[in-house]
């Protein structure tokens, strides 16, 4: 039988175990709280950074944008499945495969993909092609979903068309919105292949006419100095679903998504900035588009 001395010896070890152990886990459970606070705040920033199509700081990559409208918003006129898959399928690829051209870039590293497309001569003949495959998918995909918004079945037609500065633009050029909309039109049925139409401002916008411009496959306007204001994608996986080979009846419809709103804000930033990219922050379409936030819409700019 233990001594009385050793008992107590031996309870005052035991308690002191115990007494550590708490105090220990209890610097545990504090410390992981932290840490897992640290890791929410992180997340979060990231999960912010990834739905702005904006440059990561730190490894120098672009998020897929977010778009400005639900997915099921453009219907009856464009399926769900055909704007989710478009934008999480399509698009995300241009974006993932334009971070690893970035990746590969030795010089130049800190334009942004505007930039970039501004200014293809400046890369040499490799970062050249991919960049103008690539960097110009995830750029025109990100104009094209932007001017798009959600139908408002319930207003006036009037209400629905161009406005604005825009407006002025279009009647200085070409007379009436429908005179636009028939030659615009008329240039997008006659696309072979793939590619877009657009609608832009010349270079510098110091002149206040617009052009019909068609790029091929994912080439863009920017190249030829002209600044996009909007653009219609004739590729078949925008519109096949639903359109299958009747593309003009898809070039018919998509007149009636047009947010003239957003049309309106890049004009104002091509205007503003006088043609040029370099002051559009990261190179974000937000940045581009000054405020994003419009009456149709509860879209941040930082969610561009």
């Amino acid at each position: 039988m233990p001594s009385s001395t050793g008992w107590v010896q031996s309870s005052t070890n035991l308690c002191c175990s115990f007494l550590g152990f708490w105090v220990l886990r209890a610097g545990i459970v504090k410390g992981d709280r932290r840490v897992a606070q640290k890791q929410q705040q992180s997340s979060q920033i990231e999960e912010k950074r990834k739905s702005s199509g904006r440059r990561d700081d730190v490894d120098g990559t672009y998020a897929l944008p977010k778009l400005p409208f639900e997915y099921s918003a453009l219907e009856p006129f464009m399926l769900e499945r055909t704007v989710r898959i478009h934008h999480t399928g399509h698009h995300a690829a241009y974006t993932s495969r334009m971070n690893s051209v970035i990746a590969h870039m030795s010089t130049d590293v800190g334009r942004n993909p505007l930039q970039h497309l501004m200014h293809l001569d400046d890369l040499i003949d490799e970062f050249r092609y991919l960049f103008r495959n690539q960097g110009g998918g995830f750029v025109n995909h990100a104009f094209t979903f932007y001017v798009l918004g959600s139908v408002d079945q319930t207003q006036d037609e009037a209400d629905l068309g161009p406005k604005g500065k825009v407006l002025e633009l279009i009647e200085d050029t070409f007379g009436t919105p429908d005179i636009l909309i028939e030659r615009l039109s008329s240039t997008a049925t006659q696309v072979f292949g793939s590619g877009y139409v657009w609608l832009c401002l010349a270079n510098k916008a110091s002149s206040r006419r617009l052009h019909i411009v068609h790029t091929a496959n994912q080439d863009s306007p920017l190249s030829d100095g002209y600044r996009p204001i909007l653009g219609i994608d004739l590729w078949e996986h925008a519109y096949y679903l639903q359109y299958q080979n009747k593309r003009t009846e898809y070039i018919t419809t998509w007149w009636q998504l047009v947010n003239w709103d957003r049309v309106n804000r890049l004009v104002d930033a091509w205007i503003e900035t006088e043609g040029s990219s370099d002051d559009f922050g990261d190179g974000s379409l937000a940045d581009a588009a000054g405020d994003a936030n419009g009456p149709d819409s509860d879209v941040t700019r930082e969610e561009l």
